[in-house]
């Protein structure tokens, strides 16, 4: 029997060892995962600190770290370039993983022998079709059309929520499209009698920036006027000059646990953008009730009513916000909903089980 770890090749854009953004937490959770059950290398088109790494040294399972630099102009060229010098001396790997398909770029020099997979994270066209309603270009743009043409160009593509599934598998068949979500680890949060804390917790993503303000301004108006909302991460850094009652920002937190263990209540107002709203799940794992909105649900909007609550509009959500203030039965009936459904379909097991399945790792 060949017990011979599989060689894969990552190549990145993301932080993945620093707090505050989604993706660079499901790319974390990605090479935690790989650098576990493969012989890892990561190719990081960007620069890295003395202090990232140190972070990264920090990391449970090893695995060999490259960067690229950071160019003043030609991005895509110098990357390119940098790639082929770095690895002309390594043996080809099994499989190629590009994380995010605005990084498909990297394609063109990647060896024609080996095997490529696309971690999509989002639908491209239909992002920025949203982010156009919203008043907001996309700086990378792809029609359908072309989004397909790119995936099939990919051996797999990996989709991260079962609507985005579906899509890709009509576009570049179903063995070829591989479905995993985000691993959540379960960390329930006691649901207390009083409803005094509500809070969010984004990175300063246009499309947070957005929903906090429609937030602001259109449904915290309407409530009770003793609640108090704490904003976590990035996102408050654009409303440094403004001034809300009972409203404090905090800025970005190193330990996220404890600013759940503050809250009483999430709320995810954004309006646009695509793919799994990972801050959803995340304060479904925590066991926390969830008022959000059909955006903030997708890929888990079947809970609606049982697990969160999606509202249609901001008369709709300051509604609900008040219902479950005074439920509290209902609040503990969708912490417990929302906590078994990620024990169900968010452990490391399931997340990773199609990608295990493709990669030939036991």
């Amino acid at each position: 029997m060949n017990n011979t770890k599989p060689r894969i090749t990552l190549i990145t854009r993301a932080y993945f060892w620093r707090q505050g953004a989604g993706l660079w937490a499901r790319t974390r959770e990605t090479i935690k995962f790989l650098a576990e059950h493969t012989n890892l290398q990561i190719i990081f088109l960007d620069i890295v600190s003395e202090q990232d790494i140190t972070s990264i040294r920090s990391f449970e399972h090893s695995f060999n770290l490259t960067w690229l630099g950071r160019p003043k102009e030609k991005q895509q060229a110098f990357w390119q370039e940098n790639f082929v010098k770095s690895t002309k001396s390594q043996p080809i790997s099994d499989f190629y993983i590009i994380d995010k398909t605005e990084n498909s770029f990297m394609l063109d020099v990647i060896p024609s022998n080996a095997i490529t997979i696309l971690d999509s994270q989002d639908i491209i066209n239909e992002r920025a079709a949203k982010s156009l309603v919203n008043g907001i270009v996309d700086p990378f743009y792809l029609t359908a059309e072309e989004e397909k043409v790119l995936f099939q160009r990919y051996d797999a593509v990996i989709c991260i929520q079962k609507n985005e599934l579906q899509l890709v598998s009509q576009w570049v068949g179903e063995d070829k499209a591989i479905y995993m979500p985000m691993p959540q680890e379960i960390n329930a949060i006691p649901i207390r009698n009083t409803v005094e804390n509500i809070g969010m917790i984004a990175s300063g993503w246009h499309a947070n920036v957005n929903g906090l303000d429609n937030f602001l301004k259109e449904i915290w108006p309407r409530l009770d006027p003793h609640l108090r909302l704490n904003v976590y991460g990035a996102v408050g850094g654009h409303f440094s000059q403004m001034t809300f009652n009972n409203v404090t920002f905090h800025g970005f937190q190193q330990n996220l646990e404890n600013c759940y263990k503050d809250l009483d209540l999430v709320i995810n107002p954004v309006n646009y953008g695509a793919g799994l709203k990972i801050k959803s799940i995340e304060a479904l794992a925590h066991g926390l009730p969830l008022v959000t909105t059909p955006e903030g649900a997708s890929g888990i909007e079947d809970l609606n009513g049982s697990g969160l609550l999606i509202a249609k509009d901001s008369a709709d959500f300051a509604k609900k916000i008040t219902q479950l203030i005074y439920d509290h039965p209902a609040r503990v009936r969708l912490s417990i909903n929302g906590l078994n459904h990620i024990k169900t379909h968010f452990s490391k097991a399931v997340c990773f089980h199609g990608l295990s399945t493709y990669l030939g790792i036991k």
